[in-house]
């Protein structure tokens, strides 16, 4: 036998795999996974602006008060940081109702509408804390402000709109249509969110203090928990007393 007719053995190669997004874990298709990520930078972007003001403020070597746009920008954060995480199982039905091409264009129209009722209230009200109470707003406002919260948390009213809170439309599949359906289910649910939360969520109007926004959050969120029995969460005079033993704490200085 020739040489030439010899064979010589294959070469077996290895590659190392390469882990890629695919169509299913890439964020934009996965709103929850989406939702995560936009909340994520929301809270280390809202931690750097607090620390700045609180550093500007100790070298200056006196409280300086933050400009409107800038409040304003604060306030956007905490939405996002508080309230978006809120709203990720509507957004999953929103989203699961439409075309998966067209899946993270339909989640970001409905964020967007969602979003503009808090920020249109927001605006509003640090314009009309600003006008009302100039300067440093007190403990006192702060206090009154959760007292208030608290008592709307157990009214007959709010407990009939959170019923309607998560509800939305069908939309439309395709064509501009499809954008309008979704930015309007996401105004829709910001009305309703801003209605039931909002009084909660205006003492950050007023205070950027780290343990009111820990005990807020912890109070809408126990509204929301899966488990037995979710008809029953929502409005228990529990939660409305942690209301108000945030308001106690302001009062006290702690």
């Amino acid at each position: 036998m020739s040489s030439s007719s010899v064979r010589e053995p294959a070469m077996t190669t290895f590659a190392l795999p390469v882990r890629r997004w695919s169509r299913v874990t890439r964020p934009d298709r996965r709103p929850a996974l989406w939702i995560a990520c936009v909340v994520v930078v929301a809270v280390f972007a809202l931690a750097a602006l607090i620390a700045l003001s609180r550093n500007g403020s100790e070298h200056m070597g006196h409280h300086v008060e933050p400009s409107l746009w800038r409040s304003w920008f604060v306030w956007s954060l905490m939405v996002v940081a508080m309230m978006l995480p809120l709203v990720t199982p509507v957004v999953c039905r929103v989203a699961a109702g439409g075309l998966w091409a067209r899946r993270a264009r339909t989640v970001t129209e409905f964020v967007m509408g969602y979003l503009t009722p808090w920020l249109t209230v927001g605006l509003v009200g640090l314009v009309l804390v600003r006008w009302l109470r100039p300067g440093t707003v007190g403990t006192r406002e702060v206090a009154g402000v959760l007292v208030l919260a608290a008592v709307w948390h157990v009214a007959p009213p709010r407990r009939l709109l959170l019923r309607r809170c998560g509800a939305v439309q069908p939309g439309a599949l395709t064509g501009l249509r499809a954008s309008v359906d979704a930015v309007r289910n996401g105004w829709t649910t910001g009305l309703r969110c801003v209605a039931t939360c909002g009084p909660a969520m205006a003492v950050m109007l007023v205070s950027h203090g780290l343990v009111l926004m820990v005990g807020v959050t912890a109070v809408l969120w126990s509204e929301r928990l899966r488990g037995p029995n979710p008809a029953e969460r929502p409005a228990q005079p529990a939660q409305a007393a942690v209301l108000l033993a945030l308001a106690f704490a302001v009062l006290a200085g702690v």
